[in-house]
């Protein structure tokens, strides 16, 4: 056999292989203003489906100073984003995700899905603009939603932690 048809031969074999890496693609997903922005990520035991329900919300003029805020938007963009709803299956299993892990965030612009330690997994939501960006991460299982953090734009500082233990059975 020659040397080129050997190196042809092996670079095929490497390619046929089937991955098994446990790690996601480092992709980030743009969150639509209005509507449903749907996002899958495949792991080597798992398929994650994202989606996030999102609505616009007027907020008038983001140049002029605001005495008291009347809501969660970060007055970093006009109009200001709102999450409605956040559903998140793994292996077709709807999982119970809390108001709570969603409803005060707003101005999301981007998602992405990492694998983390063990079974869990991170949804991280990248929000707001400049000094007023942050993001939340919501950790969960192949059945459950467990936490969520919240850090600040640089990712130095906790501004948030909330967890949802298994309760009594």
């Amino acid at each position: 056999m020659t040397r080129i048809t050997r190196g042809l031969l092996v670079s095929l074999c490497l390619v046929a292989l089937p991955s098994h890496s446990a790690t996601l693609p480092d992709k980030k997903t743009l969150i639509n203003a209005n509507g449903v922005t749907q996002f899958e990520a495949k792991e080597a035991k798992a398929k994650i489906t994202i989606a996030l329900t999102t609505h616009e919300m007027d907020i008038g003029n983001v140049t002029v100073p605001v005495d008291k805020r009347q809501n969660n938007c970060t007055y970093s963009r006009k109009p200001c984003v709102v999450i409605d709803d956040l559903d998140i299956s793994v292996n077709g299993h709807a999982l119970s995700v809390p108001r709570s892990a969603y409803g005060t965030l707003t101005d999301v612009s981007e998602a992405q899905v990492k694998k983390s330690w063990g079974n869990e997994f991170v949804l991280s939501l990248h929000g707001g603009t400049a000094n007023d960006s942050y993001t939340a991460d919501i950790v969960f299982e192949v059945n459950r939603v467990t936490r969520k953090t919240i850090t600040n734009n640089t990712g130095t500082q906790v501004v948030e932690r909330t967890s949802w233990p298994i309760v009594g059975r």
